[in-house]
C-alpha cells in the first residue's frame, strides 16, 4: 500500500470517527438537556507515568474507535450515497 493511500485511509477514519463522536455528543446533549459538572485534578507526573501513558492511551483509543465504528460506518455509507465521499 503506498503511503498516500495509507494517509487517505487514516484521514477518512479520523474524519468519520470525529463526526460520529460529534453526533453522539449532540444526541447526548439533546436528550439530557445539557451537561454540567466540575472536574478538578492534581497531576504530578513521574517517570513511570510515561510507561502507563504508553500502555493505556493506545488501548483507550482502540476502545473509543471500536465503540464509534458502527456509527462511522453508517455515516460513510450515507456520505457515499450523497456523493460527498469517494473511494
Amino acid at each position: 500500500m503506498p503511503f498516500i493511500r495509507f494517509l487517505k485511509t487514516q484521514l477518512r477514519m479520523a474524519l468519520l470517527s470525529g463526526i460520529a463522536l460529534g453526533v453522539l455528543l449532540a444526541l447526548l446533549l439533546l436528550f439530557t438537556g445539557g451537561i454540567g459538572g466540575e472536574v478538578s485534578a492534581d497531576i504530578e507526573p513521574s517517570a513511570l507515568d510515561g510507561l502507563w501513558a504508553l500502555l493505556v492511551l493506545p488501548l483507550l483509543l482502540v476502545v473509543l474507535v471500536l465503540g464509534v465504528s458502527p456509527l462511522a460506518f453508517v455515516l460513510m455509507l450515507l456520505l457515499r450515497r450523497l456523493k460527498l465521499l469517494s473511494d
